[in-house]
């Protein structure tokens, strides 16, 4: 899909267990990040990542433009800016760094960058990402 954008997701253990809990289909962030939510689009990924332990854990098809909600689904935090997504991969390694998932898994001679909240990762084909999935992460 021209034009996809992949964006940073945090949890914590405890807000990406309730994602789960919740059947992982609406995922949110603090109004401080409206604008950058307003960015996000259907089509667009966000990879999630849990903070503390620095681990990788999954990656969500962004299915809606972001909405105000503020249903309590977190425990700790309201999350009012919301997304419906759906869950495309989940890893279930105990550890697994982002950045070297990033750098082991997007290399080609074509330059392209991912934008991941503000931070851009240069060299990074959306395709090869897609294949050291397992899954062809397009056809989701």
């Amino acid at each position: 899909m021209p034009g996809r954008k992949y964006w940073l997701d945090l949890f914590t253990g405890k807000t990406w267990e309730e994602f789960l809990k919740i059947g992982a289909k609406v995922s949110g962030f603090r109004e401080r990040r409206k604008i950058v939510a307003q960015k996000i689009h259907p089509g667009d990924y966000l990879i999630c990542y849990l903070t503390g332990i620095s681990r990788f854990v999954g990656v969500l098809k962004v299915k809606s433009d972001c909405f105000v909600d503020e249903t309590p689904i977190w425990e700790d935090a309201v999350f009012p800016i919301r997304f419906k997504v759906k869950l495309i991969y989940q890893s279930h390694r105990k550890r697994q760094s982002l950045f070297k998932i990033l750098k082991r898994n997007f290399h080609s001679s074509k330059k392209v960058g991912i934008k991941l909240h503000g931070q851009v990762f240069s060299g990074v084909p959306p395709m090869n990402f897609s294949r050291r999935m397992g899954k062809s992460l397009s056809k989701k």
